[in-house]
């Protein structure tokens, strides 16, 4: 059936090693192998009979262990013979239903990898699995199934992936991989649909469906990439580069007031730092912080982004090497709901005057690298009361926190020509007259669209 619709395929009957193709000038040699064939042994793989049946990848314990490790350097031996620009392996391997590769699948890939496979694309496990470049490999461990019924063990989340390579050198560059939701929309009948058009099509799914589309987008991204992504923004493919890495959306810029206090600052400055924490850092949404869609007004600036979720004033002192090299004519440090919420002594100022202490030596440290830097402070951010599983507090003792601790810091910026913003009533006025989840990942974070979004253009327009 393949020969008769004319796609290429290798793997059985073959009268070389390896497949040779030659497409817009590249020469590429393909070779292909598996762990074995269903209630068959090794054994029957080497039989005079079945000399055109695909190569093994054994395990290491498997008897025949050797003899495959000699076939595949043959392999290699001849794929390098015919002066290929790509080598690509297609290996059958792996456990099911795992979203990570198993030892096996290690082991192998860095045979191939030692003896010069470019691009290893396996399958088998029915599960997403890691897609990365390993040195000058690029390895795609699994992409699920296109469709198939293993809902159970996530078989619902697959994805198609893209590999880009080096028109003239035919090595790979980068990889995209586009997130694929299959469900049953007509009864039996399963539908394999990307992502990014489900959402388009939102309309159409029932509200189990839509649950379950922004789990299999999570598990996509998260086995394939590492990455925690909230559907909000959703993208046709994402993209990772050999020498970048994963190349995020860009942000749409937001509309600000230009005589709103940051803007005027900003627009002033030559470079800007940004010091926080979680909701600076992006660290449940991607990676975007509050401040990008705000920035991306002014693309011309240097901008420094010093910020790692959990940090507390008192765990910014460790990043004292980091804030002073940063020479930026502006800082922006929105740091102390951590603080508040953890009330763990050992990391947090456990008093207002105790936090405000931390900030003053940070400032400190910032004059003395650079001592005409103007320096922004934003107010702790406020949580939802009801749901912020990090913090023991009541809800009175929590409200009363926040307002100690920020009568400190406004009292501080006041007396030391700092300045002070606090956006929590604006931003959290939007978020109780609405759907939170529209601009929030969970009790804190905003999410990736929306959230930074509707923070940005907040802090754009204070005066």
């Amino acid at each position: 059936m393949l020969d008769k619709v004319g796609i290429k395929h290798i793997g059985y009957q073959d009268a070389t090693p390896g497949k040779v193709l030659n497409i817009k000038g590249l020469r590429i040699v393909v070779l292909a192998y598996t762990y074995g064939f269903n209630y068959y042994r090794s054994k029957y793989f080497f039989e005079h009979c079945n000399e055109g049946l695909p190569h093994l990848i054994v395990p290491k314990k498997d008897k025949f262990y050797n003899h495959c490790i000699d076939i595949v350097r043959k392999d290699f031996e001849w794929a390098k013979s015919q002066n290929p620009n790509t080598i690509i392996v297609m290996p059958h391997w792996g456990e099911q239903f795992l979203h990570t590769p198993d030892k096996n699948q290690l082991h192998w890939a860095a045979i191939f990898k030692s003896l010069g496979a470019d691009i290893i694309f396996g399958c088998h496990p029915h599960a997403t699995q890691p897609v990365r470049f390993e040195e000058n490999t690029l390895v795609c461990y699994c992409p699920g199934n296109f469709v198939n019924s293993y809902i159970s063990n996530d078989g619902d989340a697959s994805m198609m992936i893209e590999a880009y390579w080096d028109k003239n050198s035919g090595k790979p560059i980068a990889v995209s991989i586009v997130p694929m939701f299959t469900y049953g929309k007509y009864g039996s009948i399963y539908n394999a649909l990307p992502v990014h058009l489900a959402v388009e099509n939102r309309q159409n799914l029932s509200l189990h469906d839509w649950r379950r589309l922004q789990q299999v987008h999570n598990i996509v991204l998260k086995s394939a990439y590492g990455l925690n992504l909230t559907i909000d923004h959703t993208q046709n493919r994402y993209i990772l580069t050999k020498e970048k890495g994963y190349l995020r959306q860009v942000v749409p810029s937001v509309s600000f007031n230009r005589s709103a206090i940051l803007p005027l600052l900003i627009e002033k400055s030559s470079s800007v730092t940004f010091i926080g924490d979680s909701i600076t850092e992006g660290t449940l949404n991607g990676g975007y912080g509050w401040f990008e869609p705000l920035m991306n007004n002014w693309s011309n600036k240097r901008v420094v982004n010093i910020s790692k979720g959990g940090i507390t004033s008192r765990i910014l002192f460790e990043y004292k090497e980091k804030i002073c090299s940063a020479k930026t004519d502006l800082y922006v440090i929105a740091v102390g709901c951590n603080d508040i919420r953890y009330r763990n002594a050992k990391c947090c100022a456990m008093t207002s005057a105790e936090y405000v202490a931390n900030l003053s030596i940070i400032c400190d440290w910032i004059k003395e690298s650079n001592p005409y830097s103007q320096i922004v402070f934003i107010a702790p951010w406020q949580s939802d009361d009801m749901f912020d599983k990090w913090c023991t507090l009541n809800v009175e003792s929590k409200h009363a926190l926040y307002k100690d601790y920020n009568e400190c810091l406004k009292n501080m910026c006041d007396k030391s020509s700092y300045i002070y913003i606090n956006p929590n009533e604006a931003i959290w006025r939007v978020l109780r007259g609405g759907y939170i989840r529209k601009w929030l990942v969970d009790w804190i974070h905003p999410n990736a669209a929306d959230g930074i979004s509707l923070y940005s253009r907040i802090i754009g327009e204070m005066k």
